[in-house]
């Protein structure tokens, strides 16, 4: 009698980790669906805001033409705070494909504990270690370096202006250095805030 219950009692315990791990799954799915939708939903607030930007700084360029020092200068800055709120947009999408990665590879391990003893070889990954956080195949890590190239382009474009606001004679090496240099600080913020929290979280 003991046996029998204790048996029962396995047999329910077995069947509320499975029912467990199926609504962790369909969860998880959920969630890979939200941080996705995310990275779109960020891309189009970054583009929409960009273009207001441009379209005002073409104004300012139109109606206020003669005076080419003065509004340089405010050009510049513009464009400066427009890289700085692309920064903030550049920051997001990497969290959000932190957490996509996590939930990713909480799905594989689930759909791996289902089908170890599977005799069909599935074409989907079946542990945590996939996908990898770092990975310039995935579409998310190219829309992050996409948003590193804007950035890095403003930040270019404002150090022209400024170069024009002090009347510099060789505007160009500045531009180069300014592109050069915010994209490369972006790269590297990318690799290690990923790399970090690979470490931590894996």
């Amino acid at each position: 009698m003991e046996n029998k219950q204790y048996k029962e009692g396995l047999y329910q315990r077995e069947k509320e980790k499975e029912e467990f791990l199926l609504e962790e799954f369909r969860q998880c799915f959920e969630h890979m669906r939200h941080y996705d939708n995310m990275r779109v939903a960020l891309l189009r607030f970054a583009f929409s805001f960009y273009s207001l930007f441009f379209a005002l700084i073409g104004i300012l360029l139109k109606f206020f033409k003669e005076q080419t020092n003065e509004i340089s200068l405010y050009v510049g800055f513009f464009l400066c705070l427009l890289t700085l709120i692309g920064f903030g947009v550049y920051k997001m999408l990497l969290q959000s494909r932190k957490y996509f990665v996590l939930t990713a590879r909480q799905v594989n391990s689930i759909r791996g504990f289902f089908l170890q003893d599977a005799r069909f070889k599935s074409v989907l990954p079946l542990n945590s270690d996939k996908p990898n956080l770092l990975n310039f195949q995935s579409v998310h890590i190219l829309t992050i370096l996409l948003i590193n190239i804007l950035n890095s382009s403003l930040l270019a474009a404002a150090t022209y202006f400024f170069t024009l606001y002090v009347k510099c004679r060789e505007p160009f090496p500045w531009v180069i250095l300014a592109l050069g240099t915010s994209f490369i600080v972006h790269l590297v913020f990318l690799k290690t805030y990923l790399k970090e929290k690979q470490g931590g979280e894996s």
